[in-house]
């Protein structure tokens, strides 16, 4: 490709409202600009235009201007204009390039993206405010003369739109992207990576579009639908959670559920004596028809923190929910939360595969519970075909695992299937690699960093390159070390969030546990900084982990992602030896104390030919991708997209940043203007009238104090 860009033109003239009086040829004869300079192709109606403006040096032209765009159908749309001046060194030639190129990132240039007249192409143009639907031409379309992810749009969600009129007149070729040459270009295809956000209420419906609510994870919705294209109904279901709140549950379920017979919907739950005691006292009196079952907890500080629904619908179809979120009203109302929702799931048909991975795993997790009234639920369980699901499973139970066991769960079975199936692999995009653990508690790791660094740090950082053979692992030494980071909120996060003070009560980390990591652990802390992300002032209960790398500058051939990541990991599981396991006993045991479940995603699951460039990447709401369709001689790619919950780059504790810390009193007022108060062991939220109508007298002197004079006072 040459410096000048008048090589793409149009063999048709221009419109004569886009055309100055000065203006007496768009090109010539052969289709090559004689002396123009060539910019954005132009469009009215079902036509397509390309625009050039004669560079006379006696003409009115050598002053510079020339019309870039217009696209008349797109309102308060006011043309552009590129000053280049004819005849300048190649610096100014490619200074011209970059000023047309920054043009073709413009939002409503990505909503027309697509637009090429083609007899026997659709228009593709997705918005991703969360994933967008998978979207693979199986027809040779001609590329869209536009590619980009960019911000700020303000597309409508994925509608095809029906073919245009053939023009013949305009060649394929000329639809193409001036800025890129043809061997750069490739055929992409959009996937979703089924991980998503939940919805947050209190939170502008952009930043909440396609994250779904608890009704419509037990409905239609199954992420690679956005809206939900199938409407069954459910008739029966399996949950396992930590907490449930069994009659607000019960009122998101359909009329039909709610008057199903037993055994219709069971629960498996981790509520401990006292609260188990309220719970079955409940179900008796309220929920006959509600099966109960206390998961087994065999070692102290254990929890059965899984959660997960089993959903089975009329029409014969099944879908599986690994989500973050307790069955309580207020863990889906203003928190972070994250889910992966499988697609439909249909019977398996004669002859009957094998099970694949995803199956195998699951039912052996389920089959740990050695509970003989699961039985039935795993029977029918393994009528369905899994081979759909592209994601692999991660799941902890307790125990004192040995031997083989002890791959199969734990942080360790996380590492063998990084050292089996990921490769850290950015095709050669420079950058910055981090790995980036996320969560909403921490455990007691003590005064030492031996756990941390020495074995989950080691299994987060494990890949291909770390397996030697199938089951023997060898330590991670990497070419390249990753920066590790952990992102947890700061007291100030907590303070200004949408619940104030009481958003965490879901973030427990005791002021003692901090203290003895403090000095290994600050130096990793991250705020939890998610502007971008669309998620700021809700605080987090979602768990993830994940190795991605930041780019230095934009790759002209891939969208504008904040990261392209090597693996992610969405998870119930907390920074804690029980979740994770610990290796005891010289590395023969690994000790797990609680039962846990994620689902693992990576670019390999989408390589279904081993020829296919496939990249994971980070959205966020306001990114719009434009598929590529195919043409002779490109290079198949795929996009997997997932919208990590935190913005990237990261934001690391500043000197002033204290790490949020639970049961503790704060005198400072939240986003209601209450006040953490901890008193007799328990903890009041109030404002300070409250407070006097309390008689804590000798607290609202204590807030008086510190803000003495101060135009800080809060009064709601």
């Amino acid at each position: 490709m040459t410096s000048n860009t008048s090589s793409w033109t149009s063999k048709r003239r221009a419109p004569k409202d886009l055309r100055s009086k000065d203006q007496t040829r768009v090109e010539s004869e052969d289709g090559e600009s004689s002396d123009g300079l060539v910019v954005v192709a132009v469009r009215e109606g079902n036509k397509r235009w390309k625009v050039t403006r004669k560079d006379d040096s006696d003409s009115e032209t050598a002053k510079g201007k020339r019309i870039v765009e217009s696209i008349p159908k797109v309102e308060e749309i006011e043309l552009e204009k590129v000053i280049a001046k004819g005849g300048q060194e190649q610096e100014d030639d490619q200074k011209l390039r970059d000023s047309v190129k920054s043009l073709f990132k413009r939002p409503q240039l990505a909503a027309h993206a697509g637009d090429a007249s083609s007899g026997s192409s659709m228009d593709v143009s997705i918005e991703l405010p969360s994933h967008p639907k998978v979207a693979e031409s199986s027809q040779q379309k001609p590329p869209s003369p536009v590619r980009t992810l960019s911000s700020g749009s303000s597309t409508p969600p994925y509608r095809p739109s029906p073919p245009e009129e053939h023009t013949p007149e305009t060649p394929a070729a000329e639809l193409q992207d001036p800025l890129f040459s043809p061997t750069q270009r490739t055929a992409t295809s959009i996937y979703n990576s089924h991980c998503e956000l939940t919805e947050v209420q209190g939170l502008h419906d952009e930043l909440n579009r396609y994250c779904p609510d608890l009704p419509m994870l037990l409905g239609g919705f199954a992420g690679d639908d956005h809206p939900p294209l199938h409407h069954p109904e459910l008739i029966a279901t399996l949950q396992l959670n930590y907490k449930v709140d069994i009659e607000w549950f019960t009122a998101q379920l359909s009329p039909y559920l709610q008057q199903a017979k037993f055994g219709t919907i069971t629960i498996v739950h981790g509520a401990r004596e006292g609260e188990r005691a309220e719970l079955e006292l409940m179900q008796k009196e309220l929920h006959p028809d509600i099966e109960l079952i206390a998961a087994h907890l065999p070692f102290p500080y254990g929890t059965h923190h899984t959660k997960a629904m089993f959903l089975f619908y009329d029409d014969d179809t099944f879908k599986v929910v690994i989500h973050t979120a307790n069955l309580v009203s207020f863990d889906w109302m203003n928190k972070t939360q994250g889910c992966w929702v499988s697609p439909f799931l249909k019977k398996k048909t004669n002859p009957k595969p094998a099970p694949c991975q995803f199956e195998r795993d699951l039912m052996a997790y389920l089959e740990a519970y050695k509970e003989p009234k699961l039985g039935r639920w795993i029977k029918r369980l393994r009528e369905y075909d899994y081979r759909p699901c592209r994601a692999l499973l991660v799941a902890s139970v307790p125990g004192r695992h040995e031997g083989a066991a002890k791959l199969s769960w734990g942080h360790l079975r996380l590492r063998l299937l990084l050292s089996k199936h990921v490769d850290v692999d950015y095709h050669d995009i420079p950058g910055t690699e981090h790995i980036v653990s996320q969560f909403s508690s921490v455990g007691s790791l003590g005064s030492k960093d031996d756990w941390l660094f020495g074995q989950l740090l080691r299994s987060l950082s494990a890949c291909r390159k770390d397996m030697r053979k199938e089951g023997d692992l060898k330590e991670s030494k990497l070419a390249r070390t990753p920066r590790t980071h952990i992102v947890f909120p700061t007291v100030a996060d907590v303070q200004h969030s949408l619940e104030g003070w009481i958003a965490g009560n879901s973030i427990p980390l005791s002021e003692r546990n901090y203290k003895q990591a403090e000095h290994f652990l600050r130096p990793l802390l991250c705020s939890w900084k998610s502007e971008d992300a669309g998620r700021e002032r809700a605080m987090p209960h979602i768990k993830t982990y994940a190795r991605f790398l930041i780019p230095k500058q934009h790759q002209p051939n891939l969208p504008g992602t904040t990261a392209f990541l090597s693996w992610y990991l969405l998870t119930s599981a907390n920074l804690s030896k029980a979740a994770w396991g610990d290796l005891t006993a010289n590395s023969k045991h690994l000790m797990i104390r609680s039962y846990e479940l994620g689902v693992l995603v990576f670019p390999r699951l989408w390589d279904d030919d081993g020829k296919t460039k496939c990249y994971l990447m980070n959205s966020q709401p306001s990114m719009t991708l434009a598929p590529q369709p195919s043409i002779p001689g490109s290079i198949p790619e795929k996009w997997i997209t997932v919208r990590l919950p935190y913005d990237v780059p990261l934001r690391p504790y500043r000197v002033t940043d204290r790490c949020w810390v639970w049961l503790k009193t704060y005198l400072e007022p939240d986003s209601h203007g209450r006040f953490a108060v901890l008193c007799d062991g328990i903890m009041r939220y109030n404002t300070e009238k409250e407070l006097l109508d309390m008689k804590m007298h000798d607290v609202v002197a204590l807030i008086r104090k510190k803000y003495a004079g101060s135009r800080d006072r809060f009064y709601p």
